[in-house]
């Protein structure tokens, strides 16, 4: 498996490219198919660390692990969404530890038992 690219910095299409160990074709053909997103700016082609890593995963998925890009392109949504559960969950959990104590007077009230 390849290694993911150890970097908070911006990467050139050929230094992403010879980090993963593919063509930059392939980058690009990644690119043209929505799996990634470079940067551009006159002629120059980069992709920041969050696309270094997303880029590492497409690579890793279909060339390492053999999954077509479909099934790709699933995988990915369903990751970005379990992360926005997982941050969701975090966010009640904090809610929740904030609020105990009215949370746990209002039930007992609701119980008819005598607050704590």
């Amino acid at each position: 498996m390849t290694r993911i690219p150890d970097t908070d910095r911006p990467l050139s299409e050929q230094e992403l490219a010879r980090q993963l160990g593919v063509s930059v074709r392939l980058l690009r053909r990644y690119e043209r198919v929505g799996l990634i997103r470079a940067e551009r700016s006159e002629a120059l082609v980069v992709y920041g660390p969050e696309q270094v890593r997303r880029a590492w995963s497409v690579v890793t998925l279909h060339r390492d692990l053999g999954v077509n890009l479909a099934g790709v392109e699933i995988i990915l949504e369903m990751s970005e969404q379990l992360r926005g559960l997982r941050q969701q969950m975090a966010e009640l959990l904090r809610w929740l530890h904030e609020h105990r104590e009215v949370l746990r007077r209002a039930l007992d009230e609701d119980m008819g038992r005598t607050p704590r």
